[in-house]
C-alpha cells in the first residue's frame, strides 16, 4: 500500500535558511520535486542537508492550517 512520505527540511549549512517541505500525496508529481531547492536561495550555497521536522515545526504547520484553506498545510497522521 503507498505510503504519503513525511515533511521535512531543507536546511543551509553555511546561513541557517531552511525551507519545509510538504508532498500533497504518495503519488509524487514533478511540481513536487521541484519544490526542493538545488541550492540556498539566500546565500547561493550548495550545501544543503534533509532534517526531520522538529514538534516545534508540526506546531507550526497545523496553525498555518488553520490561518489558512491551503491543504497543503495539512499534517495528517501525527
Amino acid at each position: 500500500m503507498p505510503v504519503k512520505p513525511q515533511p521535512f527540511k531543507i536546511c543551509c549549512l553555511k546561513c541557517g535558511f531552511y525551507k519545509v517541505i510538504q508532498f500533497s500525496s504518495d503519488c509524487l508529481r514533478l511540481s513536487d520535486m521541484e519544490q526542493i531547492p538545488e541550492y540556498c536561495p539566500k546565500c547561493g550555497s550548495k550545501e544543503l542537508e534533509n532534517r526531520k521536522l522538529t514538534k516545534m515545526d508540526k506546531i507550526i504547520l497545523r496553525i498555518k492550517y488553520n490561518f489558512t484553506n491551503n491543504p497543503e498545510y495539512l499534517l495528517k497522521d501525527y
